[in-house]
């Protein structure tokens, strides 16, 4: 799977977690189930975005 995907992949899970736990919120149920996903797909998003940056900063490094 490309980078580009991945991050499209997780921003659309997140949109639709984000949903749900509106919905939750509103109705007064629990949503720990639903936020430990939310913490998960945070991370990944992070995680992918960092993936990007690491080379360059390396690359820089040699410039200094």
């Amino acid at each position: 799977m490309s980078k580009h995907k991945l991050i499209t992949t997780i921003n659309r899970e997140l949109k639709d977690i984000n949903e749900v736990i509106d919905w939750k919120i509103i109705k007064g149920l629990p949503y720990k189930r639903e936020a430990k996903r939310h913490r998960l797909l945070l991370g990944m998003l992070s995680g992918a975005n960092k993936i990007s940056e690491r080379p360059i900063w390396r690359f820089a490094s040699f410039l200094f």
